[in-house]
């Protein structure tokens, strides 16, 4: 396949999934918002079993969670994908970057990208917290004080 028929079928791909991305999160958001029901251990709150649990297409939030997360899977693997094709084009971008402005301009733009960077791994990299019992308790009472 021709080089240019690659990027064309790549980037179509990619804006398909990216348009899936933003379908699913707007689904979760707007349709199955949190309280929307949910099979245990899901459910939250006094009387969450009793509640009725919505669902889109016969699947409940945390089913559409599930397909969106596997959606943002094979997004960021086809833009790893994208950004490998024109790596070479990548290169010669920051190396006339590099030769065209001044040094203080070129280290900005690499603050910039390992700040980026730096936001981007935070969470994988935070060390995990647990609730206290207290916390946990705040929280049950919040769920039954907004339970119809």
């Amino acid at each position: 396949m021709k080089r240019v028929n690659l990027n064309f079928v790549v980037d179509g791909a990619a804006m398909f999934l990216l348009l899936l991305l933003l379908s699913t999160g707007l689904l979760i958001t707007f349709r199955l918002p949190p309280g929307s029901g949910g099979h245990l251990p899901f459910g939250r709150g006094l009387g969450a079993l009793d509640r009725p649990i919505d669902v889109v297409g016969g699947l409940t939030r945390h089913d559409w969670g599930e397909i969106h997360l596997w959606i943002a899977c094979a997004f960021l693997a086809l833009l790893v994908f994208h950004l490998a094709l024109h790596w070479k084009w990548i290169v010669a971008m920051f190396k006339n970057l590099a030769s065209s402005c001044s040094k203080l301009q070129f280290l900005v733009v690499l603050v910039v990208v390992a700040i980026s960077l730096a936001l981007v791994t935070y969470p994988w990299l935070a060390p995990l917290q647990q609730t206290s019992q207290r916390e946990q308790q705040e929280l049950q009472q919040v769920s039954a004080n907004n339970t119809p």
